[in-house]
């Protein structure tokens, strides 16, 4: 039997069968007129439903299988195997991406569960200190993050298949009709709030920064990066501050061990 984990076992052939489909895609858009008339009656056609509503399904199916191979690691994620966690977190964040991609919405939403699972595990890993606390909080605000971005481009992917290569003008227009900046507004406010949990922790924390500096320090940047990728510049900056405030710390703690 495999040493392997379940997790990654399933999740090769979920990725191959994912990345498959949004080739097919793609490669389909390349065959079909960019805009107008022409565009508007091959959607209706057997090709295009099998492409992109089939494929869709395809992978949303295809990602379900993540949750009980999650569920069947869980001893080894909450015992602190950071290889299968750092597997873990990657391919949430791959899958989010890919499920917006290809227009499948249960894809994107189990990955993100994968992401909100391994939260979990981490918080309840081990003894309660700093550093796993923010680990885990990190995890989570990245989890919603994601979501945030896959929102955005599975309501690209989704005008794409409706609407083609339109010009900006009529692009704007239908994202004015389908409300599309308020659904994406709201999804960047919410990823916004649960980055703010971020500098409360640290600051009930505040005495235990200096002894963590190292493992708070890439959280803050991973936070601020996966922030910055779903346009909430706002969640980006909280992130930094963070970290100028666990480098601040550090270098008082040198200070006063010279003085």
């Amino acid at each position: 039997m495999s040493d392997r984990p379940v997790f990654a076992r399933v999740a090769v052939p979920v990725a191959l069968v994912t990345v498959a489909v949004l080739i097919a895609q793609l490669g389909y858009e390349f065959t079909v007129p960019e805009h107008g008339a022409a565009r508007d009656a091959e959607r209706h056609t057997t090709l295009p439903l099998v492409l992109r509503w089939g494929g869709a399904a395809l992978v949303s199916l295809a990602s379900l299988a993540l949750l009980p191979a999650a569920r069947r690691d869980r001893a080894e994620a909450t015992a602190g195997d950071d290889r299968l966690v750092g597997s873990y977190w990657a391919f949430g964040l791959v899958m989010v991406v890919l499920g917006a991609a290809t227009g499948a919405a249960p894809a994107m939403l189990v990955a993100t569960a994968c992401l909100v699972l391994l939260s979990a595990w981490r918080a309840a890993a081990g003894p309660a200190d700093l550093a796993r606390s923010v680990q885990a909080l990190a995890f989570a605000v990245v989890a919603v993050h994601a979501l945030a971005l896959g929102v955005r481009l599975l309501i690209g992917t989704h005008l794409r298949w409706q609407h083609g290569f339109a010009p900006q003008a009529e692009v704007a227009q239908i994202r004015e009709d389908w409300h599309v900046a308020l659904v994406q507004d709201v999804f960047v406010l919410i990823a916004f709030l649960s980055t703010l949990a971020l500098p409360l922790l640290l600051w009930r924390h505040r005495d235990q920064l200096p002894a963590a500096r190292g493992q708070l320090s890439w959280a803050c940047v991973g936070v601020a990066v996966v922030a910055v990728a779903a346009l909430d510049h706002l969640g980006a900056l909280v992130a930094l501050g963070c970290l100028l405030a666990v480098r601040s710390a550090r270098r008082r703690t040198h200070e006063d061990a010279t003085a």
